[in-house]
């Protein structure tokens, strides 16, 4: 549901599903760019495939940043609850 075959479903609807922290709608290119990189993330680790060299704490970030888009109340609770920065 990121790909460009449903822009119009984005435009029309889906944007409705969250808001950034400047208050507007969300964008089908808001999601599909970061995605992409999560995906490619959890690819390599679910292959056991090296991933030390790849930027860990932006990839983290980029995912609470988009869970607060979403529930800003589930970003607080994956920050005060991860321990992804101790490890």
């Amino acid at each position: 549901m990121f790909g460009k075959d449903y822009e119009t479903l984005w435009q029309t609807t889906l944007h409705k599903i969250g808001r950034k922290p400047d208050g507007k709608g969300l964008r089908r290119k808001d999601f599909s760019g970061p995605l992409a990189q999560i995906r490619s993330l959890r690819n390599r680790i679910a292959h056991h495939e090296p991933i030390i060299m790849w930027n860990l704490p932006k990839r983290y970030e980029s995912m609470v940043e988009m869970t607060g888009w979403l529930s800003p109340a589930a970003a607080a609770w994956c920050q005060a609850h991860c321990r992804f920065q101790k490890v």
